[in-house]
């Protein structure tokens, strides 16, 4: 590059973000003489999965989520916070092809019928933490098909002394999940200057302040942006008149979540984009 002369650069990056999804509905529902019990109506705050050859105790457990905001995901994820359970339970998440039930109506005899092999399958060997299953096929196909709901059976395949317990969306912390990854394409156009000016960020990784050490050629209006990892303005702020030379201009980002950020910094002449990490 040569001193003085302008060059116009078009990018385009593409970011993954996640978006956790509640569930509409979650229920259990129970075998034997509580099969026409609506859980999900006398028992919303918890949800209960067990398997045993004790036809009156088997629970199940059924979720749907909403994807009608979610385009072309590239993964999902299942997430259920488990509060009790004995050792070494094998919880599988199947697929359900109806997702019109309701978790006020659902019982053992009306539950939706699930598919005969599971999508995931994980060991549940402690409480007080949350589960995940991955789901990503499933859910890919389902919106590639143009449809907008999707529904999963929670089943235990071995046979326990006392219930898995798991927090519903009303139990009020800790709710189920579908963390659904989507790819975000970020475009843009940058025109710089070549040796107009040179900025650092520090720290970086940040917890709260942010520290911008910007060396100019020459005086400057200057203006820094923050953007989030999916390309949305977060913050805009107009610094004024900086002087020739070393200049520190402070943000402050103890408000912000934790996650990655793009720290944009204008002059006059040149506009400089750069990656920042808050933990």
């Amino acid at each position: 590059p040569i001193n003085n002369v302008t060059y116009t650069a078009v990018y385009t990056t593409s970011v993954i973000s996640n978006v956790d999804i509640a569930p509409v509905h979650d229920a259990y529902v129970r075998s034997g003489i509580n099969a026409n019990t609506a859980f999900g109506n006398t028992n919303p705050n918890e949800i209960e999965t067990k398997f045993t050859g004790t036809e009156d105790f088997i629970r199940e457990a059924y979720f749907t989520f909403d994807l009608s905001n979610v385009s072309a995901p590239e993964g999902a994820i299942l997430k259920v916070y488990c509060s009790a359970t004995p050792p070494n339970s094998n919880v599988g998440i199947f697929a359900v092809n109806n997702t019109t039930w309701d978790e006020k109506t659902i019982t053992w005899s009306n539950r939706p019928p699930r598919q005969n092999a599971s999508v995931a399958t994980v060991m549940v060997d402690q409480a007080g933490t949350y589960f995940s299953w991955d789901v990503s096929q499933y859910v890919r196909d389902e919106k590639l098909a143009g449809r907008n709901r999707v529904s999963f059976a929670m089943v235990n395949s071995l046979e326990t002394g006392p219930q898995v317990k798991w927090n519903s969306k009303e139990t009020g912390t800790n709710p189920p999940m579908l963390s659904v990854a989507l790819k975000n394409v970020i475009s843009g156009k940058e025109i710089a200057n070549v040796g107009d000016f040179e900025v650092n960020l520090f720290p970086n990784p940040v917890q709260n302040m942010v520290n911008l050490n910007l060396n100019l050629k020459s005086e400057s209006e200057v203006m820094v942006s923050v953007f989030d990892q999916i390309g949305q303005l977060k913050l805009e702020k107009n610094y004024g008149l900086q002087i020739s030379g070393e200049n520190i201009l402070s943000l402050d980002l103890s408000s912000y979540q934790l996650g990655t950020y793009f720290i944009q910094v204008q002059t006059k002449d040149q506009t400089k984009t750069m990656k920042l990490v808050k933990k």
